[in-house]
């Protein structure tokens, strides 16, 4: 069996059964240890085992059961709660038809072996088995089989009770039928099939479960497509090469027919698995060079010549060039504006940028298609459906009351008649933080209030300036204002409790440059330095990095040279943050009026905090639109 036979997110679902054995003998626990090198298997299992000691354990347990029959032993004696959140989730199905589909897609959550799950259904019977491979499958493998199908029937027969009519377990040619599924399980076993297989009649497919809840599927759906999107991107080639050149030691210089290897895989094959994710070699090693670089400017610890040779580049003037390139700025001045901002790495984290959440591929991508000159709706469409929950989220709320309640007949429809690229792009950076970002133990922090100032700060920066013709053009600043506040979102989730007591401690009326001095005496950095690094890592476009360490730097210093858009941000950011809290805004508005009269844009004060509050108001609402999907 492969080396990669499961993954560590299931070996809790083996820790009671296993963990009873080792209890009553101490010669297994002791086998237990040794194969996997570890001194206490509850706190593994909790901790999370690695696909090699997963397939050792599987292994070791299976020699001691004996071999044969073994798995069934194993299941017959596991609790049902071993399949945690799944497992209820599948017992709160309406009917069989709902657990099938369930099945099928939350499938890799309990996924024991790499065999792959079918579900066939025909018209006297319904078989839920493992497709047959080119090789016959090892003793590993049909072990992690049985055992899954045996949980399985255990869960149905909960589910539908006597009512579904008899269970079988059918074999493939070639393999004997265990006779420990009828002294066990009381369910037959027959051989001669075309694989191994759970059979039950066709009728059963109606019947309504006597365990369903739909208020429990509502409350668990959530977590289970956040636990599926975060498997589907740990597994990902891309996350593969990732975490190969993350280990890279010394200078960044590994090339594709070495990682390749690494990966077991061919050039060709990694080169094409890379292609269907829609990403590239260079594109990954860019990205860990430019993460790189970015930490190691910030730190200012490390010289420029040694840096240039850590990242695998040819000198400082190469590196120069590629700082310019991803931040728009050379390296001196990276370091000069975080100095000034009273930034350093080494007062928060020495591991500030390799800490942060990984970027969202379908983000990233969604951003890049923003600058191509041709991108077309089948592009878009390609690259939203290569993320299932974010597919299912943005049809839903194409359809919401928000987006005028239209009924859309698919993603392409959703897309094209409702949002558009830039409106979906907005979105899915909403729903991706949501995702990643879920605060920590930060009371206080009201995440519905930040994206309704980000939502609304961005609109209204993108539509008041749009008559001034700015040099950025009216999408970019609603993207930067969209993301202005995001670092904010990252400190509540790595610094919950640190940020809960500077919420608590500080005036919520206070100026912008008080907020950021506080911030950066309690927490070692501000928001915007940490927007500005989270957006970097995610590899967005350098002027959107670029002005958020601008704004900090404007809030340190506003005597200090700034673009007009950029200083109508700030403005426009502690006019939401005020007018949310329900506090007077009539300098916040003046403010607002004299920076767009200077950038060419005749207001009335009085209208103008009207348009704004209208802003406000119908952002909220898309706020709570987007949280609630």
């Amino acid at each position: 069996m492969s080396g990669e036979v499961a993954s560590s997110a299931n070996s809790s679902i083996l820790l009671a059964p296993i963990e009873a054995l080792a209890d009553e003998d101490p010669g297994f626990a002791a086998r237990l240890r040794n194969a996997l090198g570890i001194t206490d298997l509850g706190l593994a299992c909790q901790a999370g085992l690695d696909p090699e000691r997963l397939r050792l354990l599987l292994d070791t347990t299976r020699q001691h059961l004996g071999g044969e029959g073994g798995a069934l032993q194993l299941a017959h004696a596991m609790p049902l709660q071993s399949l945690g959140r799944l497992g209820l989730y599948l017992l709160s199905a309406q009917d069989l038809r709902e657990l099938l589909i369930d099945l099928h897609r939350y499938w890799p959550l309990i996924q024991l072996g790499h065999s792959r799950l079918e579900i066939g259904i025909g018209s006297e019977q319904v078989l839920i088995g493992f497709a047959a491979g080119a090789t016959p499958p090892g003793e590993i493998e049909r072990f992690a089989e049985e055992l899954t199908l045996a949980a399985l029937l255990r869960l149905l027969r909960q589910m539908l009770g006597e009512a579904a009519g008899p269970f079988a377990i059918v074999y493939p040619e070639g393999s004997a039928p265990r006779a420990e599924w009828n002294d066990l399980f009381g369910v037959a076993s027959r051989g001669g099939h075309s694989r191994l297989a759970l059979e039950l009649p066709a009728s059963a497919l109606d019947l309504p479960a006597r365990t369903a809840q739909s208020a429990m599927r509502d409350t668990l759906r959530g977590e289970l497509e956040l636990a599926l999107v975060w498997r589907r991107e740990q597994q990902s080639t891309s996350r593969r090469v990732l975490r190969v050149l993350a280990e890279q030691g010394g200078a960044l210089s590994l090339d594709p027919a070495e990682v390749a290897a690494e990966l077991g895989l061919s050039p060709v094959a990694l080169s094409n698995q890379l292609r269907l994710e829609g990403g590239d070699f260079a594109a990954l090693l860019d990205s860990v060079r430019r993460e790189r670089l970015l930490h190691g400017l910030l730190a200012q610890e490390t010289p420029l010549e040694e840096l240039a040779a850590q990242l695998g580049l040819d000198g400082i003037e190469e590196l120069s060039r590629q700082c310019q390139r991803w931040f728009q700025a050379s390296p001196s001045q990276l370091r000069s504006d975080a100095l000034a901002c009273g930034f350093d790495a080494r007062r928060g984290s020495a591991h500030e940028v390799e800490q942060l959440p990984p970027a969202p591929q379908t983000c990233r991508a969604l951003i890049a298609l923003r600058y191509m000159e041709e991108a077309d709706l089948d592009q878009i469409v390609e690259v939203v459906e290569t993320d299932p929950a974010l597919t299912a989220k943005i049809m839903g709320l194409a359809g919401s009351a928000f987006y005028g309640a239209r009924k859309v007949r698919d993603l392409k429809d959703a897309i094209g008649r409702v949002l558009g690229l830039n409106e979906l792009i907005r979105v899915a950076s909403v729903l991706v933080a949501q995702q990643s970002l879920k605060p920590r133990d930060c009371a206080g922090f009201d995440l519905l209030a930040l994206w309704t100032r980000a939502l609304a700060t961005g609109h209204a920066l993108g539509e008041l300036l749009r008559p001034a013709r700015p040099a950025v053009d009216a999408e970019e600043l609603r993207l930067i204002g969209l993301f202005h506040e995001l670092g904010l979102q990252v400190l509540a989730h790595r610094a919950g409790p640190q940020l809960s007591a500077l919420l608590q401690e500080v005036d919520p009326c206070l100026d912008e440059a008080s907020l950021r001095r506080a911030e950066l005496r309690r927490l070692g950095t501000t928001r915007h330095i940490t927007g500005s690094l989270l957006l970097a890592h995610w590899g967005l476009p350098s002027e959107t990095v670029r002005a958020l360490r601008q704004l900090d730097h404007l809030l340190y210093d506003p005597m200090a040279e700034a673009p007009i858009w950029l200083r109508l941000l700030a403005v426009l950011s502690r006019y939401f943050r005020l007018r949310y809290q329900g506090q007077p805004v009539d300098v916040e508005r003046i403010a607002i009026a004299g920076l767009l009269q200077r950038a060419g844009v005749e207001v009335e004060p009085d209208s103008l905090g009207t348009q704004l509050d209208d802003i406000m108001d119908q952002r909220q609402q898309q706020a709570e639109t987007l949280l609630g999907a």
